[in-house]
């Protein structure tokens, strides 16, 4: 045997004793490296515990908690009820009050002619800003805009008394809004005087306030317009065509959620909606007028087009196929809308299987005739035809269609329904105005409206945000339509009391409109900047106890329920993080709403205890120190981040919105030096003015201890990463540390670090990193809940503390330093990714483990330490998809490529530690991600079953076109809301002020801790080698291989 033989042999058996090696040790090397492993998520664990502990001082202040006495509550539902619908009830009275005076001086001011300025022509230097309108105004003045149809100045209002009786309104009332009148001549008449842009294209005649006011009945309409060729004429540069597609949308956009609507085009042939998917329902039923379908709708219109000849027997036939097909509904006008220029050549299949021409005129005339007596006979409330002539067509068949001309053609008269109204139309640039016979039919028929009548809420178009405008209608002797009064409300105005009654996330109240349309509910999402989405109660009250409930409601019935429910809570700091369901005993109790025509209903949980504070008073030596330091100095002023105030070793008191007993005034009112200076007389002293609720001082006095805290503990080795600290209890109140600003409807308890520590009972949650408004650093926060009350548990408040993003790599490093260089992530029980070599802080989307992992993750699922979840995106119609971690130790996988991975749950937080051995190549069945649709992400393969990163699907239980949301045999409910807005806060001069030392961020080129971690502590790269013989006898057997070869 030569060298090279024996050299040979030697290498195989070498090669075969390796793998003996690593196969027997196998054992061996997964219980040492597991122990390792588990040491040092403890470890982490105590390091953020330990944050908490020195740095923000949870430990000490949960003793202090434990030592302070409680007062157990418990609420009384027919008593809050009560309360409340008073307090709301209260808010209509008022607005109702001044309506009716506006109502009184407009039907004394119209005139033909008007001395105001017009809005759009006035000097902008004269004006003020005001807070209230968010623009500059002169409030001793109105001024007009009239619409480009409008010729004449009948309709306009002489000025001095209305503007007399609007400033008084608003002296009496600050938080009122715009008071107008809109004239039926197309002249809006405006208190206060502001400037505004385009004052030609502002109608007040095709707003939703108007036309509810003058049309407040429900009503079925389907709209048919003529497209035939002889509908291409022009007229003042535009065809028939376009003009009757102008006043079909002047139509569509007056209509209100409560009405249905359907549009047919005709000629020999029919255009209708409903070849989209979406939209399939469009073709055979009538569909609700909410805003996205009026909007469907009006694309619809726009894309009618000319072609064929002129026959109305077959858009007749359609016309009621829309009316039979659609639910009956009592108390509704049906009405058919045409509007034509040529006389009908319908032909018909009398005696023969095939289609021929009628004989004549007469012929065609009764054939059509005889479809609307025919079609009507089966009715149980029998269509109204309203015909519009255009062009040349001065006497027709339109005019015996909405007459019911029955002594020619046997027609006989309905005895249910008025008829109809021909209007020929002379002038088609002015159909708008000759269309006031549809408005004036359902005036005329309208009982006098003495109670004023609120809209529905819609986005205001002089920049106020959402409103709702309550109106009153102003008509002649003979009924006929002169115009609307309104005023506006903005729904903050109305809803901040609703929201912020609140006890816990398994109590809230919720406000419907007689057909169960929400104005709240704390699901429910309002726009920032876009209309609002009419939305069934159903899709957010899914308990099928509420249904009887929810039909009582809308009666206008009071009354009260107890129940075994299903209660929706978030999972954790917004929609991403899912929904969970708990089982709760809860009371129902509603009524309706006084000097309103809306409906309220209080849920409490009887599991859900609310204890108070007993009295608290401030020590000797102890100040109070108000947030707005732009306003009272304190004494250690300092500026932050540029130009923001701040308070050096001090904290600020924030007196958030749950804290006051009437909203309005807090939210309206300007915080002066003298105000804050009669509040912190108040929280010193406990007399003079105080417009808090009850307890409010106590917990002021009782949260102090943390500030004494904090300046005597600002040294600790994480003060570095630190940028603020704070506690936030569930009555409104923030304790923030050093002293910055607020924005006055800052609510704490709408925050995801907030909404993270209830969610999480008892553990230290960290939120996904985020860029700061202020600091433009990327933070996160760690937070956890305090617990008070009789029993000590009871959720009284959430500590936090803000940190440097740089803070979870010094973890990481320090803890699972021999993972650190490589495939090491840290993710929320979510799965969305805190840190790691493919984290996005810039992307518009969170970063999630699926998208960094694809391999892992389906190995998660597989092995049910990550479980699909869902909730319902209402406002959206849409599902999201996402995630939620279930695994609760150690666990070390292979993919389907044979990578080898472990996860590590963090103990007693919301954090787990994945690390992969080596890079792990995507197989067929890694998850997958769909790219980035602005803020969202829409699935690929259509949601469960194949692994996706967070991502979104229709709600395919979803009718457009009754705006229901069906349920049934769904296990999705309603998504958290995403976090508010806030009102911004005033800009303040800070200039002269010496920065605030604190704020001076350490580079991390001087961040030792950060560059030399203690190599004791956690997973060392000896000790993974100590431990890891499995992978040190692959290498080993990688190398003879290699050098084998």
């Amino acid at each position: 045997m030569d060298y090279c033989t024996k050299k040979t042999i030697m290498m195989k058996a070498f090669i075969v004793w390796l793998c003996l090696f690593a196969i027997g040790d196998a054992g061996t090397i997964k219980e040492t490296n597991e122990e390792i492993v588990l040491d040092a998520a403890e470890s982490m664990s105590r390091n953020i515990e330990d944050v908490l502990a020195t740095t923000l001082g949870y430990d000490n202040f949960q003793k202090h908690y434990d030592s302070l006495s409680f007062t157990s509550n418990t609420k009384d539902g027919d008593v809050v009820l009560h309360k409340l619908a008073n307090r709301f009830g209260g808010v209509f009275m008022d607005r109702n009050t001044r309506l009716l005076k506006l109502k009184d001086v407009v039907e004394q001011s119209i005139s033909d002619t008007t001395t105001m300025l017009e809005c759009c022509k006035m000097n902008v230097s004269e004006l003020t800003m005001d807070d209230r309108f968010k623009q500059p105004v002169e409030m001793s003045s109105s001024c007009y805009q009239k619409s480009i149809s409008t010729k004449r100045m009948s309709g306009s209002l002489k000025p001095g008394k209305f503007e007399e009786v609007a400033e008084k309104n608003i002296r009496d009332s600050p938080s009122l809004k715009w008071q107008y009148f809109g004239s039926e001549t197309g002249i809006m008449t405006t208190y206060p005087k502001a400037m505004k842009k385009d004052c030609d294209s502002y109608d007040p005649r095709v707003r939703p306030w108007y036309v509810k006011a003058n049309v407040p009945e429900p009503k079925d309409v389907v709209i048919l317009i003529d497209k035939s060729n002889s509908m291409g004429s022009l007229y003042s540069g535009k065809t028939l065509l376009d003009i009757a597609k102008e006043a079909s949308q002047i139509v569509v956009n007056t209509l209100n959620p409560r009405d249905r609507v359907a549009v047919i085009g005709f000629s020999d042939n029919l255009s209708l909606m409903g070849n989209e998917p979406d939209e399939s329902c469009f073709e055979n039923q009538l569909a609700v007028a909410t805003h996205e379908n009026t909007h469907e709708i009006n694309e619809f219109i726009d894309e009618i087009s000319l072609g064929g000849s002129t026959m109305y027997g077959m858009a007749l036939s359609k016309a009621f196929d829309y009316f039979e097909n659609t639910e009956s509904l009592a108390g509704r006008e049906r009405v058919i809308i045409l509007f034509s220029d040529g006389i009908p050549t319908d032909k018909s299949a009398q005696m023969t299987e095939s289609y021929q021409a009628l004989e004549d005129n007469d012929k065609t005339n009764e054939y059509i005739l005889n479809i609307l007596k025919e079609r009507n006979g089966k009715l149980d409330k029998m269509a109204m035809v309203m015909t519009y002539g255009l062009g040349n067509l001065k006497k027709s068949i339109l005019e015996d269609m909405a007459n019911g001309k029955g002594d020619l053609y046997d027609f006989e008269k309905s005895e249910t329904t008025e008829p109809g109204e021909y209007t020929y139309v002379e002038n088609p640039s002015n159909l708008r105005q000759e269309m006031v016979s549809y408005y004036n039919h359902f005036a005329k028929n309208t009982p006098v409206v003495e109670e004023p009548i609120w809209s529905h809420v819609y986005l205001d178009v002089f920049g106020l945000g959402l409103v709702m405008t309550g109106t009153l209608p102003i008509n002649d002797k003979e009924g006929n339509i002169l115009g609307v009064v309104g005023v506006d409300m903005t729904i903050n105005d109305l809803i901040y009391g609703s929201f912020f009654f609140r006890p816990s996330d398994l109590s809230y109240v919720f406000i419907i409109d007689p057909q169960g349309y929400v104005l709240y509910h704390p699901l429910f999402v309002y726009p920032d900047d876009n209309e609002v989405k009419q939305t069934d109660i159903l899709a957010f009250e899914t308990d099928s106890n509420m249904i009887d409930v929810i039909a009582s409601m809308k009666s206008g019935e009071t009354g009260s329920k107890a129940f075994k429910s299903h209660r929706v809570v978030p999972a954790g700091g917004d929609r991403l993080h899912g929904m969970k369901t708990v089982s709760v005993t809860t009371n129902a109790h509603w009524k309706k709403i006084p000097n309103s025509d809306f409906r309220l209903c209080v849920i409490l949980s009887v599991e859900n205890q609310e204890s108070t504070l007993q009295t608290v008073e401030p020590k000797e030596g102890e100040t109070f120190l108000h947030h707005r330091l732009d306003v009272v100095k304190p004494k250690t002023p300092c500026q932050c981040f540029c130009d923001n105030p701040c308070a050096k070793n001090e904290s600020v008191v924030f007196l958030g919105p749950r804290a006051f007993v009437v909203l309005d005034h807090h939210l309206e009112r300007k915080e002066t030096s003298e105000l804050i200076n009669s509040i912190d007389e108040y929280m010193m002293t406990g007399e003079g003015y105080n417009p808090f609720r009850p307890g409010i001082r106590d917990d002021v006095w009782a949260t102090r201890p943390a500030e004494k805290y904090w300046q005597a503990n600002s040294d600790t080795e994480y003060e570095r990463y630190t940028f603020w600290k704070y506690i936030a209890t569930s009555s409104g109140i923030v304790r923030f540390f050093p002293g910055a600003v607020f924005p006055k409807d800052f609510d704490a308890i709408d925050r995801p670090w907030y909404r993270n520590a209830i969610a999480h009972e008892g553990k230290s949650t960290i939120t996904r990193p985020y860029k700061d408004a202020i600091a433009k650093e990327f933070l996160f926060t760690i937070s956890k809940a305090i617990y008070g009350g009789e029993q000590k548990d009871e959720v009284n408040s959430v500590m936090g503390i803000d940190l440097r993003v740089e803070f979870i790599g010094m973890l990481m490093k320090k803890n699972f330093p021999g993972w650190f260089s490589s495939g090491l992530t840290l993710i929320d029980s979510t799965g969305f990714v805190l840190f790691g070599e493919k984290l996005d802080l810039e992307s518009a989307l969170p970063t999630h483990i699926t998208q960094t992992e694809p391999s892992i993750s389906d190995s998660l699922i597989a092995n049910n330490i990550m479980t699909q979840t869902e909730c319902v995106i209402v406002e959206e119609t849409a599902i999201q998809h996402t995630y939620k971690i279930q695994g609760t130790k150690f666990f070390r996988g292979k993919t389907t490529g044979g990578c080898i991975f472990e996860f590590v749950p963090i103990p007693r937080t919301n954090l787990y530690a994945i690390h992969r051995q080596g890079p792990c190549w995507p197989t067929s069945t890694s998850c997958v991600c769909s790219s980035v649709d602005s803020t969202n992400r829409k699935c690929i393969s259509g949601g469960p079953g194949r692994c996706e990163c967070p991502c979104t699907t229709p709600f395919e239980q979803y009718n457009t076109c009754t705006n229901k949301y069906d349920f049934t045999g769904v296990n999705s409910v309603a998504c958290t809301p995403p976090p508010r807005t806030f009102m911004s806060v005033s800009s303040s001069d800070s200039t002269g002020l010496p920065q605030c030392s604190k704020y001076i961020i350490v580079g991390e080129e001087g961040d030792d801790e950060y560059k030399n971690p203690d190599e004791k502590s956690g997973i060392s790269t000896e000790a993974v080698a100590a431990g890891g013989s499995a992978a040190v006898v692959l290498a080993l057997l990688l190398a003879a291989i290699r050098m084998r070869m």
